[in-house]
């Protein structure tokens, strides 16, 4: 479950509604739902991806002179995202979730450990926003983030979306998840 390769994002869009999250039971299968959610997961990854490739980059260049107040704010969604920032990751796991059978364990294990690891990226976004810039404490926020995110919640989505595209009948090449450019790095020296 822990091996990932990142790869380019492939996915079939379209033009669909969202699903109503419901994760506490199997309703019947919806090929198009979970196309639009994972289609909409990887915005979401993207923006988060992009803020941590951007974040680590300048960090590594001093002097550093970007407002990553701002940079994790729109990463996290605190100006009112919908899609694309990792406060709307969670919605799409619950939506997710209520489009696996009851018995894929390997889907409820996935998502289980997403439910635990999502507080921590989300914590460590909420205190680079209140770090008023403290280049500790966004060193320190960020390095949090691309252990949680680089070995735990992208191999995990990785997972998640293979077993949902097969409990929907859908070929697994739909889904692939993209690691930002500084998890190859983390994701070697870590395991």
């Amino acid at each position: 479950m822990k091996s990932f390769a990142a790869a380019t994002v492939l996915i079939a869009t379209s033009a669909l509604a969202l699903p109503t999250a419901n994760t506490n039971q199997r309703r019947s299968t919806d090929p198009a739902s979970v196309i639009s959610n994972i289609a909409q997961w990887t915005g979401d990854i993207f923006q988060v991806n992009a803020f941590l490739d951007k974040s680590q980059a300048l960090l590594n260049s001093p002097p550093v002179t970007f407002d990553f107040v701002a940079a994790a704010t729109t990463a996290l969604g605190e100006a009112g995202c919908s899609e694309g920032c990792a406060a709307d990751e969670p919605v799409r796991l619950g939506n997710l979730m209520g489009l696996t059978t009851a018995d894929d364990t390997g889907a409820t294990n996935a998502a289980a450990d997403l439910q635990n690891i999502f507080p921590g990226v989300i914590g460590n976004l909420t205190a680079i926003i209140q770090s008023d810039n403290d280049l500790d404490t966004v060193q320190n926020a960020i390095s949090a983030i691309v252990v949680l995110r680089c070995n735990s919640v992208l191999p995990d989505i990785q997972e998640l979306w293979t077993n949902v595209l097969q409990d929907n009948g859908l070929p697994s090449f739909l889904g692939v998840v993209s690691g930002s450019g500084v998890c190859p790095t983390i994701e070697a020296a870590t395991l």
